[in-house]
């Protein structure tokens, strides 16, 4: 058997079980798909409504970040639950700028972090504040 027979077999082989299993999950989606478009269509009102008024969006999720909402970021927002926790500080420093948009050094991301702690603060506790 030349091997371009062998692969052709194969290849009819492979696809024959991607579209039994492509059949598999339509079957297992059928019952949540019309709860699933209405649910999209929920949101997409939502998030409609929510363009008449001025606000910002989280950067990760996509979230409305409305006046009062805890929020990291200014160039690229992120809301309370995006924001990376404290412990980011010291375990990559090198995700974080100082005041003037410099890459924070280590040893200022330890500062930052202590004041947190010091303040009552805890490891975990997101990076978002208010604005």
């Amino acid at each position: 058997m030349k091997i371009t027979d062998i692969l052709k077999q194969r290849w009819r082989e492979a696809s024959a079980l991607v579209n039994q299993i492509d059949e598999e999950r339509m079957a297992l989606l059928a019952p949540t798909e019309k709860r699933w478009h209405a649910s999209l269509d929920a949101l997409q009102l939502v998030n409609d409504q929510c363009q008449a008024h001025e606000h910002i969006r989280c950067e990760a999720c996509q979230a409305p970040i409305f006046d009062g909402d805890r929020y990291l970021g200014v160039d690229t927002p992120l809301c309370e639950e995006c924001a990376p926790p404290y412990q980011d500080l010291i375990d990559a420093p090198e995700s974080f700028v100082d005041g003037d948009g410099n890459p924070a050094t280590p040893e200022q991301c330890r500062e930052w972090f202590n004041a947190h702690i010091a303040a009552g603060g805890s490891p975990t506790d997101s990076m978002a504040r208010s604005a």
